[in-house]
């Protein structure tokens, strides 16, 4: 089968794509979002004038949590409240819409956090939102930074970054010197 914009897709490139709890798969497109249920889709298109409407318009990264919300990567990171079919913006210093600069990975970790990579000048920027207390923070190769990384972006958008059995979070990073695998330590928040 093959869906495009007359079956309702926002726009005909796919970006990215989850299969939910209940069965829905999201697609994320370069307009928007929307959701299939094998038969029908529910576009949810660009839509940056309504407060509650979806405010992504490249849709790089799809998550579900661990409560039925759906997390999209976009401009920035929004999360489609499913009780209240509401869609809400948790803008970061790293948003502004340029073309490519979207969120590109999402995971939510064992604590609740949710962490994202983005592309960003040519450097892979690795992100960690707190839904809790809506705090944001940047791990990066500045000395200066509390949350200093090695090297000057992460390997990969996605597949530099694990979290194991015990929820240590673990990344990869490239600089001057090479690949290095770093772990984040819980009592520090240091890599």
């Amino acid at each position: 089968e093959h869906l495009s914009l007359a079956d309702g897709l926002p726009e005909n490139s796919v970006l990215s794509m989850l299969q939910d709890h209940l069965g829905f798969i999201w697609l994320g497109t370069q307009l928007g979002l929307a959701r299939y249920d094998g038969n029908k889709i529910i576009p949810f298109p660009y839509s940056p004038g309504n407060p509650y409407g979806c405010s992504g318009k490249g849709i790089g990264a799809l998550m579900e949590d661990q409560h039925g919300d759906v997390w999209i990567g976009a401009e920035s990171l929004i999360r489609f409240e499913r009780a209240t079919q509401r869609f809400i913006e948790y803008p970061d210093k790293n948003s502004r819409e340029l073309d490519f600069n979207y969120i590109r990975f999402i995971h939510q970790d064992k604590n609740g956090l949710i962490w994202t990579t983005r592309n960003n000048e040519g450097k892979t920027i690795l992100s960690r939102f707190d839904p809790k207390t809506n705090v944001w923070v940047y791990f990066t190769n500045d000395p200066k930074n509390p949350h200093y990384l090695e090297g000057n972006g992460m390997y990969g958008l996605s597949h530099g970054f694990a979290e194991d059995k015990d929820g240590k979070i673990w990344v990869i990073t490239q600089g001057k010197s090479g690949s290095t695998l770093q772990w984040l330590d819980s009592k520090s928040d240091k890599f």
